[in-house]
């Protein structure tokens, strides 16, 4: 039999759900050293490093990739669902 015991040092997903303004972005600006993929453009009001907002899919998937590449700890992408 393998054990393995102790932590398992691995990236977290987290997903923050709730209505506009309540503080999702804000509280994901205090996570390790992160970059913002803003798709909707809502983390103007935040001290934070984010990427251009992305015009596609596609691009958006590059910058993530380009972020995964880079040094920082945590991708944070801000989306808006039911507009």
């Amino acid at each position: 039999m393998k054990v393995i015991s102790g932590k398992v040092q691995k990236a977290q997903r987290v997903i923050v759900y709730g209505p506009e303004g309540i503080g999702k972005s804000t509280f994901a600006s205090h996570f390790p050293k992160p970059i913002f993929v803003d798709v909707e453009g809502g983390t103007n009001h935040i001290d934070c490093d984010r990427m251009e907002r992305p015009l596609s899919f596609s691009s958006m998937m590059a910058e993530i990739k380009d972020a995964m590449h880079s040094d920082y700890q945590t991708i944070v992408v801000v989306i808006v669902t039911g507009k």
